[in-house]
């Protein structure tokens, strides 16, 4: 009984060196094949290159032409939910809504008071009166919005309740001529705000024209102790989280309200790849299998055959093998060129549009891992045909 544990124990372990083997010995045929045929094998890689890269300059660039879009309309963004308060004695308070955030980390990230009103009466200590927008708001402004401090200040927590300002930069000379802004006290709605720092928008953001107040002394603006619009930052689930804000709203509102609360998503991006940029990619796909199949199946220059020295399921695997390594190689090297390529050129193609750059972690990783995973299958198939309807050193 034990001799024949043993015997079978040892032809495993003899079973699986010839397989490891004929692994190793097809990895270095296959090796070997693009050493012989350097120019085949750079066509496959500029074909995998060139497709990588179209996929990925055209998600990043569509990816990033809708996230602009969606700065251009609002400055906290796509998939948002904005929440909007009339009337008074609603029930609905900023602790409330913070505590709804905190509640549900799986759907909301934070919660940034956003409200805009046209209009406001500005002016500077040169005496001219100029027209604005007012944007009062809180710190967390600054960290989700497309906002950018190009001197002094951002808001802080400490200067929520003071009377801060901060002015766009095209605002400056107007209201203050050619004197140094920040420093500096502003009239708004004759109400007087030091001015602490100057910005712009940015990633496709319009805020030209605007001053921004702290949600807690901009009352005079408001005409209301707190701000009467929400705006809240979405994980995951963008209808998810508008379907706990509404339950939220109702389990909270008062019964003796006089008011109302009005919800809706703000720039809704689309969750998938658009159907042009699928099509042209697998029709790219399409031409490298072809250039890939004509470097296994027709090589300029043959690579030496050692298959004899292997039978049945291990001859197999080194068939296999001599294929998948050189296409896996191939498609892997020129999938990381072109994405690479194709980053920098979607980066090119905002700046040359005046939008912004966003980063898309799908819209890189798809192609980047499909492209290999396609090479190594048609490959294999390309091997399988090849022995198939060849002689034995097929």
């Amino acid at each position: 009984m034990l001799n024949f544990k043993g015997a079978n124990e040892n032809r495993a372990s003899a079973r699986l060196k010839r397989a490891a083997k004929a692994a190793i010995t097809g990895a270095q045929n296959g090796i070997a094949r693009i050493k012989l045929n350097k120019i085949q094998a750079g066509f496959v890689v500029i074909a995998f290159m060139a497709a990588v890269f179209a996929a990925v300059a055209i998600g990043l660039a569509l990816n990033s032409s809708a996230l602009s879009a969606a700065y251009a309309a609002n400055p906290l963004g796509a998939d948002t939910v904005a929440l909007k308060i009339s009337g008074e004695r609603t029930g609905i308070t900023a602790d409330g809504l913070t505590s709804l955030t905190a509640d549900n980390p799986d759907l909301l990230e934070a919660v940034v008071p956003f409200s805009r009103v046209e209009g406001v009466e500005l002016r500077g200590t040169n005496g001219k009166g100029l027209t604005g927008t007012a944007v009062v708001t809180d710190d967390l402004f600054f960290e989700y919005g497309a906002v950018e401090v190009t001197k002094g200040a951002e808001l802080t927590q400490a200067d929520l309740g003071k009377n801060a300002a901060l002015i766009s930069e095209d605002l400056a000379d107007g209201l203050f001529g050619g004197a140094e802004p920040v420093g500096q006290s502003v009239r708004i709605n004759n109400r007087s705000y030091d001015v602490i720092g100057l910005f712009k928008g940015k990633s496709g953001c319009d805020l030209s024209g605007s001053v921004i107040l702290p949600s807690g002394a901009a009352r005079m603006v408001l005409n209301s102790s707190e701000p009467t619009e929400y705006v809240f930052i979405t994980r995951g689930d963008t209808d998810a989280a508008l379907k706990k804000i509404d339950g939220f709203i109702n389990s909270n509102m008062s019964k003796t309200s006089g008011g109302s609360c009005e919800t809706s998503v703000l720039n809704e991006t689309p969750s998938e790849p658009s159907a042009a940029g699928v099509a042209l990619y697998i029709l790219m796909l399409i031409i490298c299998g072809i250039t890939l199949v004509m470097f296994l199946l027709f090589p300029s220059r043959k690579a030496a055959d050692f298959s004899e020295g292997f039978a049945g399921a291990d001859k197999w695997i080194y068939i296999l093998k001599r294929g998948i390594c050189p296409a896996f190689l191939l498609a892997l090297v020129g999938s990381i060129i072109g994405a690479a390529l194709g980053i920098g050129g979607a980066a090119a193609y905002t700046a040359l549009s005046g939008g912004g750059f966003f980063m898309s972690g799908f819209a890189v990783s798809a192609p980047l891992i499909s492209a290999p995973v396609f090479a190594v299958l048609t490959s294999a198939a390309a091997e399988i045909i090849k022995r198939s309807g060849g002689g034995k050193h097929a």
